[in-house]
């Protein structure tokens, strides 16, 4: 595993590119380097969300270092997600406010509870959409992992623009106590 304190990532999609620079933030960066070992087999481990859940505690581990002063702020959940994303694609879907919007999730301060939250409602979404991970990979061009093409779903991208109004998704608001067993 590779830790830059000067991380970016590109996306790209046939007709889109973005480049993002994230945060030079050492102190994110030499959270993750203390405990790399550690923290590079919490990733790997994880199972593909479409499977199972991950325990609070591998949640929690993994948002350690993105949950303390950097730049400002102590929350950089967005950040971390994307980077578990690109490590384990499968079983790490990036969690940002427009899938939070999709998912009509309200703001929990907790990250943990916030990230566990978006994920089950991530999975029971894809698990139920199933059927249309085919024509997904097709308009993809099957460039993408199936968590990223959801992603790109709840994005609006390639023209997706007010599916949940017409899908009437998400079925309610989700919380903690709705999703967790």
């Amino acid at each position: 595993m590779f830790v830059s304190t000067t991380a970016g990532f590109i996306d790209a999609a046939p007709t889109l590119i973005w480049i993002v620079r994230l945060p030079t933030c050492s102190t994110i960066a030499n959270a993750i380097f203390a405990s790399r070992e550690n923290y590079a087999s919490a990733i790997a481990r994880a199972r593909p969300l479409i499977e199972s859940l991950p325990s609070r505690e591998s949640v929690a581990f993994l948002c350690k270092p993105f949950i303390q002063p950097c730049e400002g702020k102590r929350n950089w959940l967005v950040w971390g997600t994307k980077f578990w994303h690109f490590l384990n694609p499968e079983a790490f879907p990036i969690e940002d406010s427009r899938v939070d919007s999709f998912f009509k999730l309200a703001w929990n301060q907790d990250p943990v509870k916030r990230y566990l939250v978006m994920m089950h409602a991530f999975r029971e979404f894809a698990l139920t959409h199933e059927a249309w991970v085919p024509a997904l990979r097709a308009a993809d061009e099957d460039f993408s992992s199936v968590n990223k093409l959801w992603d790109k779903v709840f994005f609006g991208v390639r023209g997706a623009t007010g599916w949940a109004k017409v899908m009437k998704w998400p079925p309610g608001s989700w919380t903690l106590n709705s999703c967790m067993p």
